[in-house]
């Protein structure tokens, strides 16, 4: 019974260090177990930011996508705008020269007009000054005849000088209009030179347009298109001369 004692503290003693093992290999395990929890977390949080680092990619590519197709439509419809503006530009030169040219046109029949009634005119102040100087010379007295003639020939340069007047004062209107609308248009023109957009080739600064009166294909004498080039004063130099020989009719009128 003796020998029996230290055997039993020896086994206790190994009990309580089996035992001592055992709590510490729980614990252990414990700890593992809370730190395979933990990266699992870690690892799912790291999943989750990925995933979303590939969505935000992928949001961004299909971003950059809508833009590259915008600006390829925009560079398109701006260069649709430019060939629109180019043939505008083109026709609407071509329908100004046009105009232009049948205003000139006008301008030098209205002159030449002008020139033949003149020159018709000195014709018959010359032959009336011719006979009157012929009667002076010869002595001769009128009879009735004669002045009844002449009173006749009287009336008659009085009307044709009135017709003359009439035109001659259609024609100072017309060049007050001209005058007037030519004025718009350099105020027009300077307007738009302060406005020139990106693309000033694509616009004609030196060319103005003017439409007096509501109906274009029902022009009368006071309705004018004009159009203003490099040399503005073309057209009022055509009137100018114009007026020149109404004045010269006149004085030969007078």
């Amino acid at each position: 019974m003796e020998l029996s004692s230290p055997f039993e503290e020896r086994a206790r003693w190994m009990e309580d260090t089996r035992n001592h093992c055992m709590s510490r290999l729980q614990a252990e395990k414990e700890i593992q177990a809370a730190k395979s929890r933990l990266l699992a977390a870690k690892a799912a949080a790291a999943r989750l930011l990925e995933r979303r680092r590939l969505l935000l990619e992928r949001r961004a590519m299909d971003l950059a996508s809508h833009a590259l197709a915008a600006r390829t439509d925009i560079d398109a419809t701006h260069a649709r705008r430019l060939a629109v503006a180019r043939d505008i530009s083109s026709t609407n030169g071509y329908d100004k020269r046009k105009e232009m040219e049948e205003f000139r046109a006008m301008s030098q029949q209205f002159e030449a007009g002008a020139r033949q009634e003149v020159q018709r005119l000195k014709a018959s102040v010359s032959q009336l000054h011719a006979a009157l100087q012929e009667l002076q010379s010869s002595g001769l007295h009128w009879d009735d005849a004669g002045i009844g003639a002449a009173e006749a020939r009287k009336a008659d340069l009085m009307a044709k000088k009135a017709k003359l007047d009439e035109t001659l004062a259609a024609a100072r209107q017309f060049r007050a209009l001209l005058r007037q609308q030519l004025q718009k248009a350099f105020t027009s023109q300077a307007t738009r030179r302060t406005l020139v957009g990106d693309h000033p080739q694509d616009r004609r600064e030196d060319e103005v347009w003017t439409l007096v009166g509501d109906h274009p294909q029902d022009r009368r004498e006071d309705e004018v298109w004009t159009l203003v080039g490099d040399h503005p004063q073309a057209a009022l130099d055509e009137l100018d001369n114009a007026l020149f020989f109404c004045k010269m009719k006149d004085a030969a009128c007078s």
